[in-house]
């Protein structure tokens, strides 16, 4: 008899957002599917009053971890890595331990090595960013590519080649393999990366696609935390709107996020001519189930990652926001890209890219809906828990990573926020 599956996630927090969003999703099917889901948060965590909702009503059961400091460090959490609550398992249970950054992963590795005496356990560092460290780019636009950074790629480097070798590294997408082996020079195959889908609530409809191109309003929508440098291009397209804009006069665009930079977007949009300002709808924050309702009278929606899912899956045409570009560069349409989050390279900006969608008639815009539509469906309609996340299998029950390792780890992390903290006063 196959054991039965038990899905932990490593995660601090519930706020809206990508992950977040993907996490909600699989609780809701593992309530469905009557897998356990289990949750790891710390005292600090904090999360949308929605969503935590969604997940109480999904049966999570939640484990109780401890972060060393309540900061995060880049896209990281700093736990205490000998400190969790007892986990109950079954001896026919098989436990998967499924992280989005490195130090988590570091606290899976700790909870593989308590229960592997008793169960079969996979420890996965499941990245959702270029990432594969703190913030790899980040860190060498601060630093240069000196022997400080140097050493510190080296460092991270080891580790991950620790992890490969037990197959605990996996993808969200195309890009972030592309990225390993541009950054680290290590080469996994496309096996690894491994997509999750959401669920379309419409999907396309060549009527409503229709409908919708004959309005008086073409609507423009940017979905993404206001996080820079890495999704700075929210700069660079409100530059483009603001040409788009004195061009077509029925234009405007919305922009749902939050973040720490919403400061200096704020102050790039009060910038702007007031007859600019008053077409630009900044939102901020606002309740996951009330998203779909800004996608559905959206015309193009500029994204990325998971944004770009949720658009598409409704036939909404969409444009690839790349990361970290500080420009109005366009990273394409998602139907032209052999896979949904990739940015191709070349020369076009969101002007000229959303300047040819005002430009198309009724048929053609109807078609890129639906090609938009399509390629989602071939990347990401069918993949539930049991072929994505449950296919992400460690070779043996021993841990990758030792603690000595770690605990250099934690060493760098402890200075990055020593760092951080002095920066603050």
């Amino acid at each position: 008899m196959a054991n039965k599956p038990v899905l932990l996630f490593i995660y601090d927090g519930l706020e809206i957002g990508g992950i977040e969003t993907h996490l909600v999703s699989i609780a809701q099917e593992c309530n469905e599917k009557k897998y356990r889901m289990i949750w790891a948060v710390s005292k600090y965590m904090k999360g949308d009053q929605t969503l935590l909702d969604i997940m109480r009503k999904s049966q999570v059961e939640t484990l109780r971890v401890h972060k060393i400091n309540k900061d995060r460090i880049g896209n990281c959490c700093f736990y205490d890595v000998n400190r969790f609550e007892t986990l109950s398992l079954a001896s026919n249970e098989e436990l998967f331990v499924i992280s989005f950054d490195i130090q988590s992963f570091f606290l899976g590795e700790s909870i593989k090595k308590k229960y592997s005496k008793s169960n079969l356990v996979h420890n996965v560092f499941y990245t959702p960013h270029e990432s594969m460290a703190y913030r790899d780019q980040d860190i060498l636009n601060r630093l240069g590519n000196g022997m400080i950074y140097e050493l510190y790629h080296a460092f991270y480097k080891s580790i991950l080649k620790k992890i490969i070798a037990n197959d605990g590294l996996y993808f969200m997408d195309e890009l972030h393999r592309k990225y390993l082996k541009k950054i680290y020079g290590f080469t996994l195959s496309k096996e690894h990366v491994i997509p999750l889908g959401l669920n379309s609530t419409k999907g396309y409809d060549e009527n409503i696609a229709r409908k919708k191109r004959k309005e008086e309003v073409f609507r423009l929508l940017s979905i993404g935390r206001v996080d820079f440098p890495h999704k700075e291009y929210i700069l660079g397209l409100v530059d483009s709107f603001q040409k788009i804009a004195k061009e077509y006069p029925f234009t405007e665009l919305t922009v749902i996020g939050y973040g720490k930079d919403e400061e200096l977007l704020l102050s790039k949009i009060n910038s702007l001519e007031s007859e600019v300002q008053s077409r630009i709808n900044f939102v901020g924050k606002i309740p996951l189930p009330n998203l779909p309702e800004y996608i559905s009278k959206a015309h193009v929606c500029i994204a990325q990652g998971l944004s770009l899912q949720e658009a598409a899956k409704e036939g909404v045409v969409c444009i690839v926001a790349p990361s970290f570009s500080k420009s109005d560069q366009s990273g394409g349409y998602v139907h032209e890209n052999e896979d949904i989050s990739l940015a191709y390279k070349g020369n076009r900006t969101f002007y000229q890219d959303i300047k040819e969608i005002i430009d198309m008639n009724e048929e053609n815009y109807a078609l890129m809906c639906k090609h938009t539509f399509e390629i989602w469906l071939e990347n990401y309609g069918n993949n539930n828990i049991d072929n994505s996340l449950l296919r992400m299998k460690n070779i043996n029950n021993k841990r990758s990573v030792n603690i000595f390792q770690i605990g250099i780890s934690q060493f760098i992390a402890s200075v990055f926020l020593f760092f951080k903290a002095v920066m603050k006063k």
